[in-house]
């Protein structure tokens, strides 16, 4: 067995993608803001929108 049968991807799309999920999950990792925080995606408490009450 010569190796993985999957391409490994190159050093600049792993740079790039680093760079990404540092902006995305950078204040998780620094201690910042906790991962089940969800302030960007624009919607509060889960409802997409609609109110349940």
């Amino acid at each position: 067995m010569a190796g993985s049968p999957f391409p490994h991807p190159g050093k600049g799309y792993v740079y790039l993608r680093m760079l990404y999920r540092g902006k995305k999950d950078g204040a998780v990792i620094l201690g910042l803001r906790h991962p089940w925080e969800h302030g960007e995606h624009g919607h509060e408490n889960g409802h997409n929108g609609n109110n349940h009450h």
